[in-house]
């Protein structure tokens, strides 16, 4: 039981990390906060981590149940959040997410605390794909026998990239100036194959329980 749990916390992990992309994400969460404080950039990193985890940790808990309310199958949400973790991982790699060259310079002290939940949890965070990804981990966990298990390792994993989030942002000048930009587009581009990877296994999934479900 204990290795199950282990195999799908990792893979729940590994389903979520390259969309949240705390490492790769932090060059953006510096480029807007570079005159912030650095009490603030730690409140705000904190708080970015907590709504992030607390967004995705709903997503877990009401997702199935949404999909029950209208009508969907699990299949269903498979194959569409596949084909958005798709849509979103290409973009990710002919489209790398960056800030407006002038966007930190706009943005007095003051104000820096108002970007904890725009744009800083969403869209940059815990945008569509990572909220995707969890519907998709949930509707499968609900389908399994070991479902208690299987809900237990996707919040582990959630939790876990909370506590990432929270370290990348609060040193993301360090991460910065160690991984340069050219780091940070790799480590991006990277995560973006994985979860294009991610994306197709996924639809697959979904597409072959609906073939299933029309043949019989």
């Amino acid at each position: 039981m204990h290795h199950n749990l282990l195999n799908d916390f990792l893979y729940a992990f590994i389903a979520i990390f390259p969309m949240v992309n705390p490492i790769a994400m932090s060059s953006l969460f510096y480029s807007l906060t570079q005159s912030a404080t650095d009490a603030e950039i730690k409140k705000l990193a904190w708080l970015v981590a907590l709504y992030s985890s607390t967004l995705l940790l709903g997503t877990l808990i009401i997702g199935p149940y949404l999909l029950h309310f209208f009508g969907l199958q699990s299949a269903d949400i498979r194959v569409a959040g596949g084909l958005v973790v798709f849509s979103i991982a290409w973009k990710m790699l002919v489209e790398p997410r960056e800030p407006k060259p002038n966007m930190h310079n706009e943005i007095k002290s003051d104000d820096i605390m108002s970007l904890a939940f725009f744009p800083l949890t969403m869209p940059l965070t815990a945008g569509a794909g990572s909220i995707a990804i969890v519907i998709a981990l949930a509707t499968h966990a609900e389908k399994t026998i070991s479902r208690v298990d299987q809900y237990s390792a996707i919040a582990m994993a959630i939790i876990a990239i909370l506590l990432l989030i929270y370290v990348c942002y609060r040193y993301s000048a360090t991460i910065f100036k160690t991984l340069g930009k050219t780091g940070s587009k790799v480590v991006s581009s990277l995560s973006a194959f994985i979860l294009l990877a991610i994306g197709v296994s996924v639809t697959w999934g979904g597409l072959q329980v609906l073939i299933a479900s029309g043949i019989h």
